[in-house]
């Protein structure tokens, strides 16, 4: 059963995400904190990843988004400094983590990942 999961998967997840597409996640992942981030006192040349974890530690952000948030600039890093080309299943990762922060944001009435 597990198998036929894991083929079905593969089968829906189409193409490899390219370098451009997680580039543009990314781009709207910083927007998406542009909206949450409502401090006037955040760290000068604060980087992504600090600005995430800063916001999780506020408690704007779970820790499972997190997790979601890290993956997308993760696997852009990789595409971007390390020329990676995706899987399948790595492509299929990072699809659903960009859903799931997809989801949650428009939740909370953020519908500028669309």
């Amino acid at each position: 059963m597990a198998v036929q999961a894991l083929s079905s998967a593969r089968q829906e997840s189409g193409n490899a995400i390219s370098a451009s597409q997680l580039a543009d996640w990314r781009r709207q992942l910083i927007r998406l904190l542009d909206v949450l981030d409502q401090t006037d006192k955040a760290p000068e040349r604060e980087g992504l990843v600090e600005r995430i974890s800063r916001l999780q530690r506020g408690g704007t952000i779970p820790r499972e988004i997190v997790a979601m948030m890290r993956t997308i600039t993760e696997m852009r890093n990789a595409t971007e400094y390390q020329s990676k080309t995706l899987s399948t299943a790595e492509s299929s990762a990072v699809k659903a983590a960009w859903f799931a922060i997809q989801e949650w944001a428009e939740a909370r009435g953020i519908n500028s990942l669309a």
